[in-house]
């Protein structure tokens, strides 16, 4: 844990899943990830690396999905 250093990544929440396409879109076009979208049950989650080379992620919560019908982190 912290392999990283203290902070291991930021995690961004969009509202809806047409910004969560649109985001992952521009990820790929400006090179910064690979645009693999995991689906983790509750939520969609997308992978960046901002321009000092820390890795981030970006989530679009599904409406009526409850949190816990979600991926354990066991399952990540």
């Amino acid at each position: 844990m912290f392999g990283r250093g203290r902070l291991d990544h930021f995690g961004l929440s969009v509202p809806t899943e047409e910004a969560f396409r649109e985001v992952r879109r521009r990820i790929v076009a400006e090179g910064a990830g690979d645009g693999v979208v995991t689906d983790m049950g509750s939520l969609l989650s997308v992978g960046f690396t901002d321009p000092d080379g820390v890795g981030h992620e970006v989530i679009w919560v599904k409406p009526g999905v409850p949190l816990e019908q979600g991926l354990r982190r066991v399952e990540w």
